[in-house]
């Protein structure tokens, strides 16, 4: 690939490995700045660098952000100030994981859209407070997706309000919903990547039993599905 790799090692202390490689930059960095009616966000996850990379990511569509380290923390900080106009929230966190957070939040009567991003977001569709959530993503996180679920939470209050008479139904141009049954990561991330581009709401499945839970409750609008995946095939 080009490039090198090193260790420096010493008897009796150990050893430092490295490695450099000069790759392509994987997004777009002159793509234009996403448009998100969303001003304030507050964003819960127990780890600094997840934390300061959503801070990065949110401050770029000119949204003002609040971290905070625990479930406890949000519930205090709503009970100071709730003019926050979405929650973002890590699904796995210790004490209160983010689907008891969303039950919390609900519970204390507080209706901001709650956003999950989980390591198994077909096991966050399919607990009892997914109805809480208005969007689940994969970690880990891409920014694109991550902005397309804002300007999706921005767009369709909007209309609502504007049409208050509309028949209710599926929004003219919504996207397609795409179900990728998959179990290998690798092939994942090439699928992910290879449709990029496109105007989907994508979202994978591990395996067959995955893939019939997701399909009660995300409603795909297309399939694809791999041969060979454990449990269910």
């Amino acid at each position: 690939m080009g490039g090198s790799v090193w260790v420096d090692s010493e008897v009796g202390k150990g050893s430092c490995f490295g490695f450099r490689l000069v790759l392509p930059v994987a997004e777009d960095q002159t793509t234009r700045q996403v448009s998100v009616s969303l001003k304030r966000a507050l964003v819960a996850d127990d780890q600094f660098i997840n934390r300061t990379i959503l801070e990065r990511q949110l401050a770029t569509c000119g949204m003002d952000v609040k971290l905070c380290r625990s479930g406890a923390e949000v519930l205090a900080e709503l009970a100071v100030d709730s003019g926050y106009d979405v929650l973002i929230t890590d699904h796995e966190m210790p004490e209160m994981n983010g689907i008891e957070l969303a039950e919390q939040v609900r519970e204390q009567g507080y209706d901001l859209p709650i956003v999950l991003f989980s390591s198994n977001p077909a096991g966050a569709r399919d607990g009892a407070g997914a109805v809480h959530l208005a969007a689940v993503m994969q970690k880990p996180l891409l920014r694109a997706e991550l902005y397309r679920n804002l300007q999706n939470l921005s767009g369709p209050k909007k209309s609502a309000q504007s049409a208050p008479d509309a028949v209710p139904g599926p929004k003219a141009g919504q996207m397609m919903r795409v179900l990728a049954a998959e179990d290998n990561r690798t092939n994942q991330l090439v699928f992910r990547k290879m449709v990029k581009d496109l105007s989907i709401d994508l979202v994978f499945a591990n395996n067959g039993h995955e893939a019939l839970s997701l399909f009660d409750s995300f409603k795909p609008d297309l399939i694809f599905m791999d041969i060979s995946m454990p449990e269910m095939d």
